[in-house]
C-alpha cells in the first residue's frame, strides 16, 4: 500500500469508525453517533445575488439529526428532527450576507405526510421567523418560499425551528436578491443549480485503482473486504455509513445471529468468528468498535465511509470497470476502479446497475414448489423495522406519575379491532415492549420509496404505543409511560435478490442439502415475516415458519451471475427465493458468504478465471482456503497437501475423550420455542452440561476443526491434572516450517459469546525442536483467538509442541487442529 493510502485508512478510523471527536484511546467509550455530522460549511457567494446553504452544513445541529440513508433517491444528505412530539433543539449556523437589501429565502423541504403535515418547522433568519414550512399539502421534496427578509450587510444567524416534534426535515436553504427566481424541483437540474451555487468541482474524484472494490460494510461486505485484503489482494471498502457493520453496527444495533441460535456448536467460524471475540476480549460496547480494530491491522485494506456509489462504469463485455461514488458529507464524486467487485450493498445496487437479473418479492408456491410460499407470485416483501443506537421502534419512560398519551391523527393506522396476543408485562420478552415485528405491510416499496418505508414505520411505532396506552387489555400497566423518541434509520431485511447460476430455495433448506460447489451453511429458521405487519389485526409478526431446518449448506453459485465476468455479489441481495432467503438473510450467515466472495475474488486474480469458471475448474481449492481459514463447511475436511501436520505423529502429556460443554441460553430459547431436538448426549453428573466423545491427540490432524454431532474432533488434556499440558506433532525426518496454525475451543453453542470462554487457551508457547534442541517460535498469554496464525523465519523441524500454560476457566487445555507450513 501507498504512504497516501496508509494515512487516509488511519484517517477513516479515527474519524468514520470511532465516531465524531473521539480518539483511539477512547475507542470503548464510543457507542452513539448523535454527533456525527458532516463538515461546517462556510457559506460564500459563488454566484452573485446567491448564497446556498446546506442543512448538513449548520454549525450547531442543536437536537436534529444529520440523515443520509436516501441520498440515492432525494439527491442529497438532510437535517431531520426526530421526535415524539416534543420540538427539538434549534439547529444553527451564521451567514455572512454580502450586501444590504431584500433576500428572499428558499427552503427545500418535504410534507412527509400531506393530508395532516406533521414535520412543520420555520427558519429564523436575524432573529425573524419565516412562515411555517413543511405544510405545502403535495407530496415529496420541493422548494417552499419562507419569505422576504430585509438584512443588513452583517452575519446573520439563521436557525431551524422545530414547530411539532414530529419529523420535520430540511435539505438546503437558498438566500436570493432574485426575486423573481424559482430554484428548480428536476433531479438533473437542481444537481446542476446545487455545484453552480456552491462552486463544486465538475470533475470526478481519483479514488485509485485496485485488485478488488467490496461495496457495502456490512458484515457481509466486512467480511468480503477483509478475506480479498489478508489474501493480498489491494481492496477498497466503498460504504455510504459512518461507521462498519451496516445493521449490526453501533448505528443500529441488529444482532449478529446464525445456524447457533437453533444449533449446538454451529456458531460461524472464519473473520466472523473473529469479530466477535475482539468484542468479547475487548468488552467492547458495539459491533462498529469490533470491525474497526479488525481492519485496522489490514494494509491491503482502504476504508471509504460515507461514499454511496450511484453509478457504474461499464467496459467489453459488460465487465465492471469501475464504480462511481457521492460522498454523502461533501457532494464530491469520487471514482473507484477495481479488477474485480463485490456487491455487499443488501439491496443489490451494483449488480442492478451492471444489468444483472433480479427478483422482487415472493415467488408463487408452483415456481419452486415451496409449500410455505403464498399461493401466488406477488411484490411483497419483509419489512424493515426503524433503529437509532439500539433503540427499536420507539423509546418509552416510566414517568411514576399517570401519563395521557393521544395517537395522533395522522398515525392511526392500525387496523380495526387490533389486538396482540401479550403477556401482562412490560419491557419483557412476550411483554409490552419495543419489537422486531413492529412492522409496515409488504406491499410498501423500500427500494423504490425507502424515504416513505421509514416514515411509514415511524406512524406505526407512534401507533402501536398508542394502542398500548390507551386500548391494550392490559393498558393499565403503561399508565405511567411516556413516549419519549422515535428512530429513524430503516434496518431493511429485503429487497432486490440478484439472480446467480442457482437460486437456493426453502425446499434446499429443508433437505438439508450438501451441494457440491458448497461454501458455507445455515440454519436460522424459515423465517419469513407477516407480509400484512400490523395491518394485520391478529397477527405475531410471522408469515410462516419451518422451525425445524437442519444444517443445511449454500452453493457458491448463488454468489454470481455469468452476465458480468468480474461481478461477485453476496449478502440479502443474494441468488435466492424469498422463502430461502427467511433463514440466510441473518448476520453472521451473510458474513460467511462474504468472506467465501472475498476469498474467490482473490483466486479469480491469482487464476484469470471468471466466478463461473473458477466454480467448474478450482471450487475444491476455494473450499479448502475457506477451511484453512476457519470457515466450516459441513461434510468437508482439510485435504491440503501442503499442511505438513497431516503426516506428523501426534501425542499429547495427557488426554481425556470427552469434551464438555454447557448449554447456551440462545440454543435452549430455540428449543422451547420451536420444539427443536437436542441430540447431543446429556452428562448426569453435570446439570446443564453437554458433552461430544472421541476427544485424541491424533483428532488435531483429522481435518474438522469444531464438535460435530457427538464426534469432538479435538485434544482435551486430562481435567484431573493441572495445567501446563502439551500436545506434541513429531515428523519421522526434519520439514522445513515457517508457519503454524492453532485452531482453539471458543464455544460455537451460544449465538455470540459475552465473555471470554472457558474452554479457550490463554496462554501458551510453541516450540519446534531443531537439531535436538527446543525453542520457543511463538507465544502468547492472552490469547482471544480461535484462529491463531503463528509465523516465523523457515527453519527445519524434526517436531513441534504446543504448551498450554492457562485457559480462561477450564480445568482442561482443547485444541481443535493444528496445522503446519
Amino acid at each position: 500500500m501507498t504512504k497516501g493510502i496508509s494515512m487516509r485508512t488511519n484517517l477513516v478510523l479515527a474519524v468514520a469508525l470511532i465516531g465524531l471527536g473521539l480518539s483511539a484511546k477512547e475507542l470503548p467509550k464510543c457507542g452513539s453517533l448523535r454527533n456525527w455530522r458532516a463538515p461546517a460549511q462556510k457559506v460564500v457567494e459563488k454566484v452573485r445575488g446567491y448564497l446556498w446553504v446546506e442543512a448538513e452544513g449548520f454549525a450547531n445541529y442543536g437536537k436534529w439529526r444529520l440523515d443520509t440513508q436516501f441520498v440515492h433517491k432525494m439527491g442529497s444528505t438532510y437535517l431531520l428532527a426526530p421526535a415524539a412530539g416534543v420540538p427539538v433543539e434549534d439547529a444553527v449556523t451564521r451567514v455572512r450576507i454580502p450586501r444590504k437589501g431584500t433576500w428572499r429565502v428558499w427552503v427545500r423541504t418535504k410534507d412527509w405526510e400531506p393530508t395532516h403535515s406533521p414535520g412543520k418547522f420555520a427558519v429564523s433568519v436575524a432573529g425573524r421567523e419565516s412562515r411555517v414550512l413543511g405544510a405545502s399539502g403535495e407530496s415529496g421534496w420541493r422548494w417552499e418560499e419562507a419569505g422576504n427578509f430585509d438584512l443588513e450587510k452583517s452575519m446573520a444567524e439563521v436557525r431551524l425551528v422545530d414547530k411539532s416534534g414530529y419529523f420535520a426535515r430540511c435539505d438546503a436553504i437558498v438566500f436570493t436578491t432574485d426575486l423573481q427566481y424559482v430554484p428548480p424541483e428536476d433531479e438533473e437540474l437542481l444537481a446542476r443549480e446545487r455545484q453552480r451555487l456552491l462552486g463544486l468541482p465538475t470533475e470526478i474524484a481519483d479514488g485509485g485503482s485496485y485488485d478488488v472494490v467490496v461495496v457495502g460494510a456490512g458484515t457481509t461486505g466486512m467480511g468480503a473486504a477483509v478475506a480479498a485484503a489478508r489474501g493480498g489482494a489491494r481492496t477498497a471498502l466503498v460504504f455510504d455509513r459512518p461507521v462498519l457493520g451496516g445493521n449490526a453496527s453501533s448505528e443500529l444495533g441488529v444482532g449478529i445471529h446464525g445456524a447457533s441460535h437453533a444449533h449446538p456448536n454451529a456458531r460461524e467460524g472464519g473473520l466472523i468468528e473473529e469479530v466477535k471475540m475482539i468484542r468479547a476480549f475487548r468488552k467492547l460496547p458495539n459491533n462498529s468498535l469490533a470491525y474497526a480494530m479488525q481492519a485496522e491491522g489490514e494494509s491491503n485494506l482502504l476504508l471509504c465511509p460515507n461514499n454511496r456509489v450511484l453509478k457504474i462504469e461499464k467496459g467489453r463485455n459488460g465487465h465492471v470497470d469501475a464504480v462511481l461514488a457521492k460522498d454523502t458529507l461533501t457532494g464530491e464524486w469520487i471514482r473507484y476502479r477495481g479488477k474485480m467487485f463485490i456487491d455487499c450493498t443488501g439491496d443489490g445496487w451494483i449488480g442492478y446497475f451492471a444489468g444483472v437479473p433480479y427478483r422482487f418479492g415472493r415467488e408463487g408456491k408452483d415456481e419452486f414448489g415451496e409449500e410455505e410460499a403464498p399461493e401466488l407470485a406477488d411484490r411483497r416483501t419483509m419489512s424493515g423495522v426503524i433503529i437509532t443506537d439500539g433503540v427499536w421502534s420507539f423509546a418509552m419512560k416510566d414517568e411514576g406519575r399517570p401519563v395521557d398519551y393521544v395517537t395522533p391523527e395522522w398515525a392511526r393506522v392500525l387496523p380495526k379491532g387490533f389486538r396482540r396476543n401479550l403477556k401482562p408485562a412490560v419491557r419483557v420478552r412476550g411483554g409490552f415492549k419495543p419489537a422486531w415485528w413492529i412492522e409496515h405491510s409488504g406491499d410498501i416499496d423500500d427500494l423504490a420509496d425507502p424515504e416513505g418505508a421509514r416514515d411509514e414505520l415511524v406512524k406505526i411505532s407512534f401507533a402501536y404505543f398508542g394502542w398500548g396506552k390507551n386500548d391494550w387489555e392490559h393498558r393499565e400497566l403503561l399508565r405511567n409511560y411516556s413516549l419519549t423518541w422515535v428512530p429513524f434509520i430503516d434496518g431493511r431485511r429485503e429487497t432486490m435478490r440478484l439472480m446467480g447460476d442457482y437460486v437456493l430455495t426453502g425446499n434446499d433448506e429443508k433437505a438439508g442439502t450438501m451441494f457440491p460447489d458448497r461454501i458455507s451453511y445455515g440454519g436460522w429458521p424459515m423465517d419469513t415475516h407477516d407480509p400484512l405487519g400490523l395491518k394485520n389485526p391478529n397477527g405475531n409478526g410471522y408469515w410462516k415458519v419451518h422451525p425445524n431446518l437442519p444444517i443445511y449448506s449454500i452453493p457458491y453459485r448463488m454468489l454470481y451471475n455469468s452476465t458480468v465476468d468480474n461481478l461477485f455479489f453476496a449478502g440479502r441481495c443474494s441468488s435466492a427465493s424469498h422463502m430461502a432467503l427467511g433463514s440466510i438473510r441473518v448476520e453472521s450467515t451473510l458474513a460467511t458468504l462474504g468472506q467465501a466472495c472475498g476469498t474467490a475474488a482473490r483466486l479469480c486474480l491469482e487464476t484469470g478465471l471468471t466466478p463461473r469458471q473458477l466454480g467448474e475448474q478450482r471450487i475444491g481449492e476455494l473450499q479448502q482456503r475457506l477451511l484453512k481459514e476457519d470457515q466450516y463447511i459441513p461434510g468437508l475436511r482439510n485435504e491440503d497437501e501442503k499442511d505438513m501436520a497431516r503426516t506428523a505423529k501426534v501425542e499429547a502429556t495427557s488426554t481425556q475423550s470427552v469434551i464438555r460443554f454447557r448449554e447456551s441460553s440462545s440454543v435452549s430459547w430455540a428449543i422451547g420455542q420451536f420444539k427443536i431436538g437436542f441430540r447431543h448426549h446429556k452428562d448426569a453428573k453435570r446439570p446443564g452440561w453437554q458433552y461430544a466423545e472421541h476427544a485424541s491427540p491424533e483428532a488435531v490432524v483429522d481435518g474438522v476443526s469444531r464438535i460435530v454431532g457427538h464426534d469432538a474432533h479435538a485434544w482435551v488434556s486430562d481435567e484431573t491434572l493441572s495445567l501446563p499440558q502439551a500436545l506434541s506433532l513429531t515428523w519421522p525426518k526434519p520439514v522445513e516450517l515457517h508457519e503454524v496454525r492453532l485452531t482453539f475451543n471458543t464455544d460455537l453453542m451460544p449465538t455470540a459469546p459475552s465473555f471470554m470462554p472457558a474452554q479457550l487457551v490463554k496462554s501458551y508457547v510453541v516450540e519446534a525442536l531443531t537439531a535436538g534442541k527446543w525453542e520457543a517460535v511463538a507465544e502468547e498469554c492472552e490469547n482471544w483467538r480461535r484462529l491463531a496464525v503463528h509465523r516465523f523465519p523457515a527453519r527445519s523441524v524434526e517436531a513441534l509442541r504446543v504448551v498450554c500454560r492457562e485457559t480462561w476457566g477450564s480445568p482442561s487445555a482443547q485444541i481443535f487442529e493444528v496445522r503446519a507450513y
